[in-house]
């Protein structure tokens, strides 16, 4: 695909001079494009990636690559490489970012499609709808005739898995089963099930050294989420204990990595001794948030935000981007960074927490969030 280089921000679309071909046929006899509406669809200064349809080819400009997208079997993006004059045709659009000297834009100005292969695969948007629905129901009538109530599902041999012992599966889904169950019987009936589980049957003082990072995430977010959906009073009380079970783990200047919610003991990863993970650092903000404004206790929240204003003044070697391994005090251990494993949901949460704090100009989710991706 075309190559790019950084800038500060990405630009709004701009109308090419010409105006881009839209919706055109080519007609069999004249061997011409005809146009059948104009509209502001190119973007400059930026490129689209995705899957490639093929290679580059030779364009003079824009609109003659948009051209040729048309023309392509299953093109529906493209990027033109202003110096180069070359076009590269796409077929789903993964993203956008910035790129010198680079136009972009869709097949079709008054439609833009992200994945085409889902007009093609089924008739209908309810048709397709329903095949998320049936793939769900796949996965979780497996989980259910194997292993419901316990954490997950080996599917090969059917085995059941249970390192913390809290339902993890049926916990995370329990969001999916109510939306879904909004239009499916079944679902909704599977949703009812699952919270008679959790009111009866989940115990948040197992005898087990868990991950504090995926209890959050999983079991006290899924209760959360569930509540937030269904305002389900066992999901609330649920997530008041465990959060309680957990409290023994949110102590000092950062999170402990795991804790045994029985005896409230606390340790390191054994891979990773006397060391922060910089995604479980950065990856208790929004449940805290929420805890505290469903509960009325502050505290949770507090300490999130703690967490986060620590963090802040840290020095990383480049400002914004966070090495994967902190002392307790604070002091990066390696330079490694990563937006993927042991560091992305940091960045993620910076952005989420900003937006459930109301977007606000000044807030120091949405300074550190900037700051992350400018640097990166």
């Amino acid at each position: 695909s075309s190559s790019s280089s950084s800038s500060s921000h990405l630009p709004g679309p701009v109308a090419s001079k010409k105006g881009p071909v839209v919706d055109s046929y080519k007609d069999k006899n004249k061997n011409t494009i005809q146009q059948k509406h104009e509209g502001p669809c190119f973007e400059t200064d930026v490129d689209y990636y995705g899957n490639d349809v093929d290679g580059g080819h030779e364009a003079q400009s824009a609109e003659e690559c948009q051209e040729q997208c048309v023309n392509a079997e299953k093109c529906n993006y493209f990027t033109f490489e202003v110096e180069r004059k070359m076009c590269w045709l796409k077929n789903t659009k993964i993203g956008r970012r910035p790129g010198k000297a680079l136009i972009s834009g869709p097949r079709n100005c008054s439609q833009t499609m992200e994945i085409r292969e889902l007009y093609e695969m089924y008739s209908s948007v309810g048709e397709a709808q329903q095949s998320v629905v049936d793939a769900f129901l796949h996965a979780w009538n497996g989980y259910s005739q194997s292993c419901y109530g316990q954490d997950e599902l080996r599917p090969m041999s059917r085995g059941c898995i249970n390192e913390f012992g809290m339902g993890l599966t049926l916990v995370d889904s329990l969001d999916t089963l109510f939306i879904m169950g909004q239009k499916h019987d079944k679902l909704k009936q599977e949703f009812k099930k699952a919270t008679d589980w959790v009111a009866l049957n989940l115990r948040v003082n197992v005898n087990k050294q868990v991950s504090v990072f995926e209890t959050i995430i999983r079991v006290l977010g899924g209760l959360l989420s569930a509540y937030g959906l269904s305002g389900s009073s066992p999901f609330l009380e649920k997530a008041n204990s465990l959060a309680d079970r957990l409290s023994p783990a949110l102590v000092g200047n950062f999170p402990k990595s795991k804790v045994n919610l029985a005896s409230g003991a606390t340790k390191s990863h054994s891979w990773a001794p006397n060391s922060a993970i910089i995604a479980e650092v950065g990856s208790l903000q929004i449940e805290m948030w929420y805890l505290s404004k469903v509960s009325g206790n502050n505290k949770w929240h507090s300490y999130g935000s703690r967490v986060i204003d620590f963090l802040d003044h840290t020095h990383p070697r480049i400002a914004g981007l966070y090495p994967t391994m902190l002392s307790p005090n604070g002091q990066f251990q390696q330079g490694h960074v990563s937006f993927g494993a042991l560091g992305d949901s940091l960045y993620e949460y910076l952005l989420k927490m900003w937006i459930l704090e109301g977007k606000a100009d000044s807030s120091k989710y949405r300074r550190m969030y900037l700051q992350s991706i400018e640097s990166m």
